[in-house]
């Protein structure tokens, strides 16, 4: 408390209690109420760095609360897995892919996709980025398991399509520019032989990593397609398909996507 002595006790009591009229407050750093409340201004971190009497022998720490101010708080879960999706969906329909199972890693480390998809607030955040890693590792799974899934129901039961049939569905499900049955011949030839690899791995398929959403509460029943049992490691579709690229790349080189 202030003692200020003085003969108009109105004036005094206006000092102690009003900020703009009081010593006290002048100092103290202000935020900026325009500002959104997962924002801070660089001018209130130097005010607060000020505050405390940080010294030039503190720069570091200053620079530690300038960092911590940019970070900004982390996106929802439905934000995080809608751009995860969106994400995975659009490399997995992409015709030069020949690896399906490290899907999540290209998600994660093209840095092309932290601006577009708002995630830089998590890259350079240690504890941030694992768990981005883990959970778009289970996006990206669950996005194989829709994409087999599509595959598995184009050749196999009552209801198979033909292949121009197949890209429109599966670019509607999959394309962020949506449906589309005349994508040029390389997506043609590498979901012509996708689709002649499920046809010839009749194997279980989850219906709990087969749901088509970003966001999906586990199911319990398993939906099967052709044998069951346990499959070992190097023979599930995916590993077999992968296998299959490696060797014909070894051959046709890089560019493989091409007619002749």
């Amino acid at each position: 408390m202030i003692l200020i002595t003085t003969r108009k006790p109105k004036i005094c009591l206006e000092v102690i209690i009003n900020p703009a009229w009081n010593p006290l407050f002048s100092c103290q750093p202000q935020i900026d109420p325009n500002l959104f409340t997962n924002e801070l201004s660089a001018l209130f971190v130097d005010a607060l760095a000020n505050q405390f009497g940080l010294s030039d022998a503190e720069q570091d720490l200053r620079k530690n609360l300038h960092g911590f101010a940019k970070l900004g708080h982390g996106l929802s879960k439905y934000d995080l897995a809608t751009r995860t999706y969106l994400l995975g969906s659009d490399l997995i329909f992409d015709p030069n892919r020949i690896t399906f199972m490290t899907l999540h890693f290209d998600v994660v480390v093209n840095p092309t996709n932290r601006k577009a998809f708002k995630l830089t607030n998590i890259y350079g955040n240690p504890a941030r980025e694992h768990f981005l890693t883990s959970y778009t590792k289970n996006q990206c799974s669950s996005i194989c398991n829709s994409f087999r899934k599509l595959l598995c129901d184009s050749v196999i039961g009552d209801d198979t399509s033909t292949l121009s049939d197949f890209i429109y569905d599966s670019s509607n499900h999959f394309r962020r520019a949506g449906r589309n049955s005349d994508l040029g011949y390389p997506i043609h030839a590498c979901l012509a032989i996708l689709a002649e690899e499920e046809d010839e791995s009749p194997t279980i398929l989850s219906t709990e990593d087969a749901e088509d959403s970003p966001i999906r509460e586990p199911l319990k029943k398993k939906h099967k397609h052709g044998q069951g049992g346990y499959i070992v490691k190097g023979k599930d579709f995916w590993s077999k398909v992968e296998m299959w690229f490696e060797a014909q790349q070894k051959q046709w080189g890089e560019c493989w996507g091409t007619p002749g």
